[in-house]
């Protein structure tokens, strides 16, 4: 109440502002502050987030919302939300709503009814609708190195069915007798969606039409926009090598149904635009349409190899002037454009390798300036050398882009035995010979950004835990937490080394046989096909918390353009604090981001 009051005098409350408003109108007033006293009372006042009784109310029927980055498994029955859903975002934002159904008994051809998402005015937001597909999963784990000492990092170790695609709800569905159902509501807001509170009714209906579960989705939209072009830089795998590997998988080669293999990969290459990633390779024919959309932060430009002679053929170089003729139109092309070299070098041929290539890009390009991005996934110790990969590669780099675990504190080999228990991978990026000669590495790191170099970093199937990661095996908090370290960190780009590294099975397209998982890593998306979806990806939970992570740094850089970096610092600390230091309970994460929604609504208003 006396939230409310403050809120209707034109005090900001921070959260305070919008639960104030109990009739869900879009201001709060007068009228607010006497309905929630006679309701505390006792009077007969019903609020305007209290939902009514489903008309055919099934008590085996259990419905709730959570957060999408809690992660839960299938025959779990416990209650972990709220009967009603809230999110809350900003203009031009993509956020999910997450609905758990709950049965005691088998239940079969149910549907799920979810209204337009209104606002008082009649306006509409865009959404979409997703189930979750199980798998047996075992989470906390590390699958791909199960003798590694960090089994029981984030808790007990919990085997279940857990969902990770999340396709198209179009049909009616099962539940089975104490399992669940996952599904999210995925809403879209733009740039010129009204500001305050829409909702939507969500029905669960059984075969015969009656009202099985009633609830509301609540969506409170804050008076601000996200900028169009991301603060956060990406480079994820994506190539037209991947729709050819596609098309032979599948061998569709029916144009009218999928089109062109040029048509998938302009489709799949939006697709990702839309959540906020640019992916390594521009769409043929239409590459300086592109190169101007100012959602695109960065592409590859051209290929090196792991060869140190592969820029020996004449054809290959010429290529190469011929496509920087073109970027070097226009600054902002050449700003967004990266070689990318030789990945994850090793020892000396690796070292010389990546020397060997730059010289000749630089030979090839002349005067027109150029940036090369080099995956260090080890930066190992080169004996013959006395030196580290790090050292070898400074002058032949202008985006040295290390894993995140590069961040860690090092320590002697003797002192991180004896510290094992606590810090599984204290020092996993310097060995003992490197610390001797150069120090941490992070203030070696940090002399990049003085010589004016881009600033990446990337995870793939490492760091392992207790990293952050993009694993299947880690809850949402961690998936999402990658991008709030990369903000503490003050790095402004990420690289992911690949979206769709699938490999179905050979002998049976229409089942979900994924043989070569590696615990998600390289698989953000999954073959619509599957699904009956055709050439339209199906995200995973685990892209969804990419790119609300990737919202996240927005927010963050937005906050720091209009109120400073220390005033962002003080979200950001609320969730990280060091690179193996952080939250694993999402409601942290969700509050820092929505004190942040307020703060930025209240400096937009201010302006």
């Amino acid at each position: 109440v006396i939230a409310a009051m403050k809120v209707s005098l034109g005090e900001s409350e921070g959260v305070f502002a919008s639960a104030a408003d109990v009739e869900k109108d879009g201001s709060t007033n007068a009228r607010d502050v006497v309905k929630l006293m006679k309701y505390l009372v006792g009077w007969n006042e019903t609020l305007g987030f209290e939902r009514e009784a489903a008309t055919s109310d099934d008590d085996a029927l259990t419905m709730y919302f959570t957060s999408t980055m809690l992660r839960i498994a299938r025959e779990d029955n416990h209650i972990l939300g709220t009967p009603d859903g809230t999110i809350r975002m900003a203009k031009n934002e993509i956020e999910d709503a997450h609905m758990i159904l709950i049965s005691r008994e088998q239940k079969s051809d149910l549907t799920l009814d979810v209204g337009a998402i209104t606002n008082a005015d009649g306006a509409v937001l865009d959404r979409e609708v997703r189930y979750g597909y199980y798998y047996s999963l075992t989470l906390f784990k590390d699958e791909m190195h199960q003798s590694r000492e960090k089994q029981n990092w984030q808790g007990d170790i919990t085997t279940g069915w857990y969902s990770d695609p999340y396709p198209t709800l179009n049909a009616p569905f099962n539940v089975g007798a104490n399992e669940n159902q996952s599904f999210i509501v995925k809403v879209k807001t733009t740039a010129d969606s009204a500001a305050g509170w829409y909702s939507a009714p969500i029905r669960v209906l059984d075969s015969a039409g009656n009202e099985l579960k009633k609830a509301t989705l609540w969506v409170y939209v804050w008076d601000f926009a996200l900028d169009v072009t991301p603060a956060c830089k990406t480079l994820f795998g994506l190539t037209m090598q991947g729709v050819q590997d596609y098309y032979q998988r599948y061998q569709i080669y029916e144009p009218q149904v999928h089109g062109s293999m040029y048509d998938i990969y302009e489709y799949w290459y939006n697709y990702m635009l839309d959540n906020r990633i640019s992916v390594y390779g521009l769409p043929e024919n239409k590459k300086e349409q592109y190169m101007d959309d100012p959602r695109v932060t960065a592409f590859v430009s051209a290929r090196g190899s792991n060869v140190a002679d592969c820029w020996d053929l004449p054809s290959y170089v010429n290529q190469v002037k011929s496509t920087y003729e073109t970027i070097s139109q226009k600054q902002e092309w050449l700003d967004k454009a990266y070689i990318y070299t030789v990945d994850e070098p090793w020892g000396v041929g690796g070292a010389q390798c990546v020397e060997k290539q730059w010289n000749s890009a630089k030979a090839a390009l002349g005067e027109i300036p150029f940036k090369t991005i080099l995956p260090l996934t080890s930066n190992c110790w080169i004996s013959d050398q006395k030196r580290d990969m790090f050292d070898a590669c400074y002058d032949y780099c202008n985006a040295i882009c290390p894993q995140s675990n590069c961040f860690t504190i090092s320590a002697p080999r003797k002192e991180r035995k004896a510290n094992r228990e606590k810090y599984p991978e204290w020092g996993e990026y310097m060995e003992d010979a490197q610390l001797a000669k150069y120090g941490q590495f992070r203030p070696r790191y940090e002399t990049l950004r003085e010589r004016g170099d881009d600033m990446w970093w990337y995870i793939c199937i490492g760091p392992q835990a207790p990293y952050a990661n993009w694993w299947i095996a880690q809850q949402g908090t961690a998936n999402r937490t990658v991008l709030w370290q990369q903000y503490f960190y003050d790095i402004d780009g990420i690289l992911y080394w690949d979206v769709k590294f699938w490999q179905m099975s050979a002998t049976n397209s229409q089942r979900l046989t994924l043989t070569r998982i590696n615990n998600g890593d390289g698989v953000l998306i999954y073959d619509g096909d599957l699904w009956g979806e055709g050439i339209v990806p199906v995200p995973s939970i685990r892209l969804e918390a990419v790119r609300d992570g990737i919202e996240d740094f927005q927010y963050l850089r937005q906050l720091e353009r209009a109120a400073g970096r220390d005033a962002a610092m003080e979200y950001t600390t609320r969730v990280t604090t060091d690179i193996l230091d952080y939250s694993d309970d999402y409601h942290d994460i969700e509050n820092a981001r929505n004190d942040m929604g307020f703060a930025l609504e209240n400096l937009e208003a201010a302006e």
